[in-house]
């Protein structure tokens, strides 16, 4: 049987996830889950406040419902894209055509699960999303490492 730890029994830093959707039950439920199973969890209930809460923190995954008034999530997923963002997206649907749908080049690293789905579901897509993405922490010192890198490669050309 495999146990969720707690952000403070686990040594692996604690890994941020921005839930979107505008049904309120639907997001908090999410959030409460995945927050039991040890991440740090921020919520937004529509396309613009994910977008104001992308821009104001250090979020390594976003799940959000596709279907929201004013923004869909894969409009968001789009914005981010063409703002350079890479975080990975998991975009939930209960329309059974969304897949077709997420063919946009723009949309690279979009994961979709259908509704309705099990918390099980949702943690393995989540933990794979955030496997192929580097933690802030892993970020940080590779772009230390890539402007070292580029640093010292100027410095041998003379410049």
């Amino acid at each position: 049987m495999t146990r969720m730890l707690h952000p403070e029994e686990s040594e692996a830093p604690i890994r941020q996830v921005l839930v979107v959707s505008h049904d309120y039950g639907s997001r908090t439920i999410c959030a409460r889950m995945l927050s039991q199973a040890g991440f740090a969890v921020s919520e937004a209930e529509n396309g613009q406040a994910a977008w104001s809460a992308l821009l104001a923190g250090s979020c390594e995954l976003v799940i959000t419902d596709d279907f929201m008034p004013g923004c869909t999530g894969l409009e968001l997923a789009e914005q981010m894209r063409s703002d350079g963002m890479t975080t990975p997206v998991i975009l939930i649907s209960g329309v059974a055509e969304s897949p077709g749908r997420i063919v946009s080049s723009a949309a690279q690293m979009v994961v979709f699960l259908a509704k309705p789905f099990s918390f099980y579901e949702l943690l393995i897509r989540v933990n794979a999303a955030l496997d192929s993405f580097p933690t802030t922490a892993q970020r940080r010192t590779g772009a230390r490492r890539q402007e070292s890198v580029v640093g010292r490669g100027a410095r041998q050309l003379g410049r």
